[in-house]
Parts: C-alpha cells; sequence; structure tokens
C-alpha cells in the first residue's frame, strides 16, 4: 500500500485513493464481523453513511 499511495498521480484524479482504501475497509468490515468487535466496523460504517448522504443529494 505504501508504495502505491507514493505515485503522486493516484492524488491528481479525485476519487483515485479508493482503489487502495477500499480493501482496507472491507478487510476491516470482515474482521469485525468475525471478532464481534464494533469499533472495528466504525470506519466502514463512516464512509457508507457519507457514501448514502451523497447519493440521496445528488438523487433528490
Amino acid at each position: 500500500m505504501m508504495i502505491q499511495v507514493s505515485f503522486t498521480e493516484l492524488w491528481a484524479d479525485t476519487f483515485a485513493f479508493g482503489r487502495v482504501y477500499s480493501p482496507l475497509l472491507l478487510l476491516l468490515g470482515w474482521r469485525a464481523l468475525q471478532t464481534r468487535t464494533a469499533w472495528l466496523a466504525v470506519p466502514l460504517a463512516l464512509v457508507t453513511l457519507r457514501i448514502m448522504a451523497q447519493a440521496e443529494i445528488l438523487s433528490a
């Protein structure tokens, strides 16, 4: 991940960072389900709420 994040081309596009961090969020969510630890699911929940809020704004 450090190699991927170090490229400046990655930050040229607004949504390019998601290619790197989305799998990490999914792995954290999966780990939260396995261990039944709620605080591990917090990052995934926050991102999901943000996406839902933006989708609601765009569809209105």
